[in-house]
């Protein structure tokens, strides 16, 4: 490991009682400092604001990925696809309105330890063509109806092996321009398909897979009612009037 970031005011102070103080060698020989600790991954790979591809496919990377890869406008692509990231998926991705692949088809955010829910803010990646990936992980809740704007998309809307548990969104019935990998499959989804989907499973020639493993044709469950508690109401104690004597 090296340091990274800039030098603590507390630490610089120490030039003045420290004999030989040579920040040069003692600080910054072999280290990264002046650099943000964001631009190296967990094995140390240095990445550039103005980096066009980011492919760190099964390179056994880890932690959670930082909101400042929301910097990283220049990206066309991005896969960090066969890793260990774990916790929620920065909303800033969505900065990166340049995005146009999402590498390998083990690809994207795929197969980590991603959990919470999809960002909406994801589907301003308009531009992107190919595997738009985020299966095997641990995402949940509903599916944003905000992906039905990744309308460049011709291969690779894949979502299976997750935690998602609501409707089939019927916007994605606009992704017309998919003909490959159309994968929805071991979610908790349910309800009827809309009828936008029927249209867009005959332009995909292969790889679709949306009701296996889910409950589609299901109604889907209601939300137990929340009930809270209730104070039982107080009667007043009774008051004496004395008696006249």
């Amino acid at each position: 490991y090296r340091l990274c970031d800039e030098v603590p005011t507390e630490v610089q102070a120490l030039a003045s009682s420290v004999t030989n103080w040579n920040e040069a060698t003692l600080i910054k020989n072999n280290n990264h400092i002046g650099t943000p600790c964001w631009q190296f991954t967990s094995k140390g790979n240095h990445i550039q604001l103005t980096t066009t591809s980011l492919s760190y496919n099964n390179q056994g990377l880890f932690g959670t990925l930082p909101t400042e890869f929301g910097l990283l406008t220049s990206a066309t692509k991005l896969d960090f696809g066969q890793n260990s990231f774990e916790g929620p998926i920065p909303t800033e991705l969505g900065h990166l309105t340049k995005l146009a692949d999402g590498g390998s088809a083990n690809g994207f955010l795929s197969s980590n330890k991603l959990s919470s829910t999809i960002p909406t803010e994801l589907g301003l990646a308009s531009n992107m063509a190919s595997n738009f990936n985020l299966a095997s992980n641990s995402i949940m809740a509903a599916m944003p109806t905000e992906l039905g704007n990744l309308v460049a998309l011709t291969s690779g809307f894949v979502l299976h092996s997750n935690l998602i548990s609501s409707t089939v969104p019927t916007e994605l019935g606009g992704l017309f321009s998919v003909t490959t990998s159309f994968q929805l499959y071991a979610n908790s989804m349910c309800a009827d398909l809309p009828t936008q989907m029927g249209a867009l499973s005959s332009s995909v020639v292969s790889g679709w897979q949306v009701t296996t493993d889910n409950s589609i044709g299901t109604a889907c469950p209601t939300p137990s009612p929340t009930f809270l508690p209730t104070t039982a109401p107080t009667t007043p104690a009774p008051t004496m009037t004395p008696q006249p004597t």
